[in-house]
């Protein structure tokens, strides 16, 4: 199901040494900025400060022509009476500070950036490799608002509390297949998690044995480093030996982490047709946890059994067992910082525009103007902080504390994401309303077509399908080619006019076993019947004649049965595929 808003992270402590040596901190060292590249990224624009000389030029002649035009007066005393109050200071100084704002415009638009480059430091860490479940069982919703989503919100929160550990990342349904190598590059790694979906991988069902066969062979390297895997999953499998994967990574010197997912209670699996997907005899799907093979996975791999309903708790016994494994030294990926100047550039620019206007004022209005527009740059501080400190919290899966950072702003950007916040929380009635004001205040319609599809989906999730209809209709006049909007739209006209029944209907009954053929009733008095031979009375040749007829009618009768139960006829063993 599409519902997803668009976007504008008990386990005990490890007892024993498992073998593997005791490091408590990461050491980071050769860390130097080699290069620094200043560019603008639109340089075509600088053409425009051409006008700075034809203004000079332009200047210049008008003072030359004012010039010869008061020297024609000829009494200065005349001169100073009709220009009373005139200065040239004040002219020309008003002249250079708005030259100087045009060029500072001028600049800014022309974006200048300027790129730090670091060099690859070498550093001690451990190889871990996250393997996500992406089969469609993750799609159920008894964990809000997903067990995808909170697996993907916990992957936010763990990647930064492995910094210095080489990561790669795994996605497993049916089959298993490598997302990401080994790297220090964690934003690559959030970025394709971030966009898992259960369509990845065509294969559905649920294979933990491939996910961690796939992770050995990525972690085979001949350097003594510790290694990990990290497991997140529902625990649903429906492949075998699963726990021979196990023991088998564990011989090898790998440490398993299992991370179980949803609830034992479990839930039915959304369908993209609305309603809930079905198995094969036509009954709604009920997937739940299975906390006992979690817990088998990290007895047999060595590590300990997690769950997502406390991952604080998780998070921090991770990242203790990957400490505790052994450290190598590894080149780390060289890592770029861009740096952007046309926001100071175009507050400077801001000062020396008003500066112009205002110099000719009293001093009186000049200070209120001075005050004024420090207040204004307050409030501008604000708003960016509190925008700044709602995108980390959102990053980071603090999505309560975001929510609260944004509404510190009136901005679109902030309402908007603060029904993000809120669509994430399973808030959908607050969301919706944060999506409408979002809508209302936003001036590009990109902007707005994005917030009105949050509303459908919010209203959609509610129950509230004339209102979703009438949200997706005019996101679709804003963007006319948004797939997502397409297919929602048809949900909720679907769901209006043809409400999905929760229980499907009961299977007709049986039919009534068939009786047995009636046999015929031999007279023996009948003496029209003719005699039976005992059997120790009949001719060789006849007795076996006889024996072959009964022989042939049951092959025939045996025949028929087989062919009913051959393998083109039969029914095949269903497949799961969630």
């Amino acid at each position: 199901m599409l519902f997803a808003p668009r976007n504008v992270a008990p386990l005990g402590p490890l007892t024993g040494d498992h073998g593997l040596n005791h490091i408590d901190h990461i050491n980071h060292i050769d860390h130097i900025i080699i290069l620094t590249t200043f560019y603008f990224e639109s340089p075509d624009l600088l053409y425009l400060l051409g006008i700075v000389p034809m203004q000079a030029l332009l200047l210049w002649v008008y003072w030359r022509w004012r010039q010869s035009t008061l020297r024609r007066l000829g009494s200065p005393a005349l001169e100073q009476r009709l220009l009373q109050g005139f200065s040239a200071k004040r002219f020309w100084g008003k002249n250079v500070l708005f030259v100087g704002g045009v060029v500072l415009v001028i600049l800014a638009i022309s974006n200048p950036i300027r790129i730090e480059k670091e060099a690859g430091k070498i550093q001690n860490s451990a190889d871990v490799i996250l393997a996500l479940d992406i089969s469609n069982s993750m799609l159920a919703t008894d964990v809000k608002p997903s067990r995808l989503d909170q697996a993907k919100s916990f992957i936010r929160q763990l990647a930064p509390a492995l910094e210095g550990a080489r990561l790669g990342l795994v996605f497993f349904a049916g089959e298993a297949f490598p997302q990401m190598p080994l790297s220090t590059d964690y934003e690559a790694l959030l970025m394709f998690a971030r966009n898992a979906q259960p369509d990845f991988i065509t294969d559905q069902g649920t294979d933990i044995g491939a996910a961690v066969e796939s992770c050995k062979r990525m972690l085979e390297t001949d350097a003594e480093t510790g290694r990990a895997i990290v497991l997140i999953s529902d625990g649903e499998n429906h492949a075998e030996k699963v726990l021979q994967r196990i023991r088998e990574a564990r011989a090898g010197g790998v440490l398993v982490f299992s991370v179980g997912v949803g609830s034992s209670a479990g839930s039915n699996i959304p369908s993209e047709q609305g309603g809930f997907r079905q198995d094969g005899m036509g009954k709604p799907i009920l997937t739940a946890a299975n906390e006992a093979l979690i817990q088998s996975l990290a007895e047999e791999g060595g590590g300990v059994a997690l769950n997502l309903r406390d991952p604080d708790h998780a998070i921090e016994e991770i990242r203790k067992g990957v400490n505790n494994l052994q450290k190598s030294a590894v080149m780390a990926n060289a890592t770029s910082k861009k740096v952007y100047y046309f926001p100071w550039l175009l507050l400077a620019a801001l000062l020396l525009l008003i500066s112009e206007q205002v110099i000719q004022w009293k001093k009186k209005g000049v200070s209120t103007a001075i005050l004024l527009l420090c207040m204004g740059y307050l409030s501008a501080q604000s708003e960016h902080t509190a925008l700044r400190q709602g995108e980390q919290y959102y990053d980071q899966g603090k999505f309560e504390k975001a929510q609260a950072a944004y509404q510190k702003s009136t901005g679109s950007i902030a309402c908007y994401n603060s029904g993000n916040a809120a669509y994430l929380q399973a808030k959908y009635a607050e969301a919706a309303r944060l999506y409408r004001e979002a809508a209302e205040k936003s001036l590009l319609p990109s902007d707005k077509a994005n917030a009105l599809y949050n509303l459908g989906n919010s209203c959609l999730l509610q129950g509230d399908y004339p209102v979703a209809i009438e949200a997706y209709e005019r996101s679709l006049r804003l963007s006319p080619k948004c797939p997502d909007a397409q297919k929602n739209l048809q949900i909720a006209k679907h769901r209006l006019q043809e409400p999905p029944s929760l229980t499907p209907p009961p299977p007709p009954p049986p039919p009534p076993p068939s009786v047995q053929p009636r046999q015929n009733y031999l007279d023996q008095a009948d003496l029209s019947r003719q005699k039976e031979i005992p059997p120790a009375n009949l001719p060789p040749a006849d007795a076996r004649r006889i024996l072959e007829q009964a022989v042939l009618s049951e092959e025939q009768k045996n025949a028929g049965a087989y062919r009913q139960l051959a393998p083109a006829n039969r029914p095949s063993r269903l497949k799961k595929d969630w």
